[in-house]
């Protein structure tokens, strides 16, 4: 093997991998700009790009060549590496019940329904295109499987009803397990008819024979292998074992690829039917072996998506080269693809329609009295509904393959091109038309509305969700941080804030009043700046005697008018322990630990600071895990969160050296390279460009973005807030673990170095307008609203009181509201070159 040839069976791996890469980019402009067009005929176009490019460019690179090994691929290990891990998920997801119940429908829309329509198929085959019987039977089998996974996300993006999509998933499923059975006698016979050296005969005996051993025997071997698949995830029983947990779930999909092979390759049989079977017996007794049913979920869905991406682009690609005609060492296809085969195409489209609804109501005097009885309105869908896909097109591409590796004869390759023409003509159409349609199909015919008791339910719902946010918002309200925040920016970011009544905000404030009693008397003059905000009356203070500790509590009120006033009290070095608790509690509300075992009171005899000093790293790790949501600080703040762990690295670093804590060094040290790549990529981008387009792009910059020094103070802020909160929170933690306020020198030299730290991080922002400082607090107490809703509804649906659906539309509406916030950064920035 010569290092050339080596180098390029290497390039196969690149194919998958950046046609994921393109997957996700195909992703994202499709749910920002095209929300309506299906992921797959993105893939599926992008596929026919590159397979047109690689044929249309003489040079081999590593894309071209990686594409043409992939499009050249085995047609067995096409099939084996793709229809597993699709199929099994798919049939892991039916609701056992209402399949079972369904069955009947489900065998007969499969089986005879198939059957027919292979058979009607197959006369646009051998009348229209002028093909063989055997050809034209094959052509029909192929077309006679319809797409599961397009049916699966038709019907979960359009809000079909449940016992529908039950229906029509089922029906999908078993409907393809068929159509490869009568796939594989046809194409076998073909095969033999071309005399190319591969194939078999059938005589009727045989044949019949060949249906129920692939059939029948490929469902016993499914349910075979799911008693063993059972064994193994009863024996991997330590749910509290993330690592076996995971190997759990690994079982999944061993399971699922070695049946299809042991029922394809090793037993010629059904390879999909016994996957389907596997999945239907796992679902019904294996559910409760799966240790963690939420990564089980996560990993088919993340598998499922790599399979889609790469089978649909794969699929394009070989439909490319198709259309445009290759020429190579093994191929020859030009000029087989003409104008009227396009043609034929759009009647081939409109046929085999006809042919799905004829064959869906010619069953239906059956169908409606038996299973699910299904009703007209819902047969109409299931005609419309029949989308194809990548089965088809996997099996289109597996007889493609095969005689691309053995034909003799040029018009036996010519065949196979025109057939793979259509099939993936057919899948591109399907998905383009019927599967956008689906969803206007279905409200015409009254299939999602839903009752008008459902539509209270969900209203009361989401009425219960704004209570719960009201509840939390007095209480997050109360934080010191969020001292002067802008009512008016936090009333038009997050909608629920408008629709509250006086009443109900009354009912907020006592419900905080019941659950923070000790605190309630420290913070009326701050729920009383709350109530302004929505023009409601201070509360009265209590009538009656006031006991000592009442009077203490009173005079423990938050004298601070600003969030700058409460950080300079929090981060004051002479602060007493009794203070610095009350801080601490008024910052995020969050329970002493008073009942700590006095066992940790070994740490107080410890005369190392330096093992003080890596307890409180570990301290401030765990606070800051616990409070980064609550901070505000989301993922879209990448910088801030990676530089505040870094920054604990830094200090584990600095303190086993024997130094102090210096963490917010290490913060504002990570700020400069990051200030510095930005201005040189602002520079680069302006300077590189022609004169229309860099006035387009400085435009851009002044009236969008926000400049270098407004993200310093965003940065500065958010790790400022974020730093101070935890290491107040770490000094209680150490305080209480070193016995309140008898603890050791040691312990009182790493509480100074922490407050020493916090200082510094008061003094970075102090420099800044306190406006600014509040808009940028106010901004992040929209992000921890609105998280706080989103977690609320999730909530809610684990409760079982919305549906998937109706959870999917909540989160949708609060994700616009996140990104049609205002930029609050740039508004700040106006602010201050009007006052310059």
């Amino acid at each position: 093997m010569t290092a050339t040839t080596h180098n390029h069976q290497v390039w196969a791996v690149l194919f998958p991998w950046f046609t994921v890469f393109l997957g996700v980019v195909a992703y994202y402009g499709i749910t920002r700009s095209f929300p309506h067009l299906p992921y797959t005929v993105a893939m599926f176009i992008i596929g026919v790009a590159m397979g047109s490019g690689s044929t249309a460019s003489d040079y081999a690179d590593h894309i071209s060549t990686s594409v043409n090994m992939w499009t050249h691929i085995d047609a067995e290990v096409l099939l084996l590496v793709f229809l597993p891990g699709l199929v099994f998920r798919d049939s892991y997801n039916l609701n056992v019940y209402q399949f079972t119940v369904g069955l009947p429908q489900s065998l007969v829309l499969a089986f005879p329904a198939v059957l027919t329509g292979t058979l009607l198929s197959s006369l646009i085959g051998r009348y229209l295109f002028e093909w063989d019987w055997f050809l034209s039977l094959t052509f029909g089998s192929i077309m006679s499987a319809t797409d599961p996974v397009a049916i699966a996300a038709l019907l979960a993006e359009v809000g079909a009803p449940q016992r529908l999509s039950i229906l029509v998933s089922s029906e999908s499923l078993l409907n393809d397990g068929a159509a490869i059975v009568f796939f594989t006698i046809f194409k076998n016979i073909w095969l033999v008819d071309l005399d190319i050296g591969v194939g078999q005969t059938y005589t009727w005996g045989s044949g019949i024979y060949t249906f129920f051993k692939m059939s029948v025997g490929g469902a016993a071997i499914g349910f075979g292998m799911s008693l063993f698949l059972l064994l193994v995830l009863f024996l991997l029983n330590r749910r509290l074992n993330i690592e076996e947990n995971a190997v759990n779930v690994a079982s999944t999909v061993t399971f699922a690829y070695l049946t299809y092979y042991i029922a394809e390759v090793v037993w010629h049989t059904s390879g999909v039917i016994s996957v389907v079977a596997l999945g239907i017996s796992t679902k019904s007794f294996g559910f409760f072996f799966i240790n963690d049913t939420k990564m089980l979920d996560n990993f088919w869905l993340i598998l499922e998506y790599l399979l889609n991406t790469i089978l649909f682009c794969l699929a394009g690609c070989e439909w490319g080269k198709i259309v445009v005609g290759t020429s190579d060492q093994l191929s020859d296809r030009k000029g087989m693809i003409t104008g009227r085969d396009w043609g034929y195409l759009v009647i081939l489209y409109l046929l085999l329609n006809v042919i799905r609804f004829a064959l869906v109501f010619l069953c239906y005097p059956l169908i409606s009295r038996i299973g699910l009885k299904t009703n007209i309105s819902e047969s109409i869908f299931m005609g419309f509904a029949g989308l194809r896909g990548a089965i088809g097109i996997a099996l289109a591409i597996n007889l493609d393959s095969i005689v691309l590796k053995n034909y003799t004869d040029k018009s036996h390759l010519e065949l196979t091109t025109k057939l793979f023409f259509f099939v993936g003509g057919i899948a591109a159409m399907t998905l383009l038309i019927n599967a956008p349609l689906g969803g206007p199909l279905l409200a015409k015919l009254g299939l999602t509305q839903a009752t008008d008791t459902r539509q209270k339910l969900v209203k009361e719902v989401e009425h219960m969700i704004s209570l719960r946010l009201l509840d939390y918002f007095v209480e997050v309200a109360m934080e010191p941080r969020f001292i002067g925040f802008d009512f008016l920016l936090v009333q038009n970011c997050v909608p629920m804030v408008k629709e509250w009544t006086k009443e109900e905000i009354s009912i907020g404030v006592k419900n905080y009043k019941n659950k923070h009693h000790n605190e309630f008397s420290k913070n009326a003059d701050k729920l009383n700046n709350f109530l302004s905000n929505f023009g409601m009356d201070p509360l009265e203070e209590e009538e009656g005697p006031k006991t000592g500790s009442q009077w203490n509590l009173i005079r423990k009120r938050v004298k601070a008018k600003s969030c700058m006033e409460w950080i300079k009290d929090a981060t004051r070095v002479d602060v007493d322990v009794e203070e610095k608790e009350n801080h601490v509690e008024l910052t995020l509300q969050i329970p002493k630990r008073g009942l700590r075992r006095r066992a940790s009171m070994v740490l107080q005899d410890m005369t190392s600071k330096t093992e003080l000093r890596k307890v409180f790293v570990e301290m401030l790790r765990s606070a800051y895990n616990k409070t980064i949501l609550d901070a505000g600080i989301n993922r879209t703040d990448g910088i801030v969160t990676i530089s505040i762990f870094q920054s604990l690295e830094h200090a584990r670093d600095s303190v086993n050296k024997g130094r102090p804590l210096n963490d917010w060094e290490a913060i504002q040290k990570m700020k400069s390279p990051f200030r510095n790549k930005f201005r040189s990529m602002l520079s680069i981008v302006t300077s590189k460009l022609s004169f229309f387009t860099k006035f387009a792009a400085e435009r851009a910059i002044s009236t969008q973005y926000v400049s270098v020094s407004m993200l310093e103070l965003n940065y500065d802020v958010k790790c400022a807030i974020a730093l101070i909160e935890a290491h107040l929170i770490a000094e209680r933690d150490l305080m209480e673990t070193l016995g309140g306020k008898d603890f050791s020198g040691p312990g009182k030299a790493v509480i100074a170095e922490s407050k020493e730290q916090t200082r510094l991080a008061y003094d970075s922002i102090q420099k800044y307008p306190i406006e600014s400082v509040e808009t940028i607090l106010s901004h992040l107490l929209v992000e921890v609203l609105l998280h706080k809703a989103s977690t609320i509804a999730e909530e809610f649906l684990s409760d079982g009181l919305l549906k998937e659906t109706e959870t999917h539309d909540y989160l949708h509406h609060l994700q616009a509201h996140i990104e049609n916030k205002p930029n609050v950064l740039k508004k700040q920035e106006i602010k201050q070159e009007c006052s310059a």
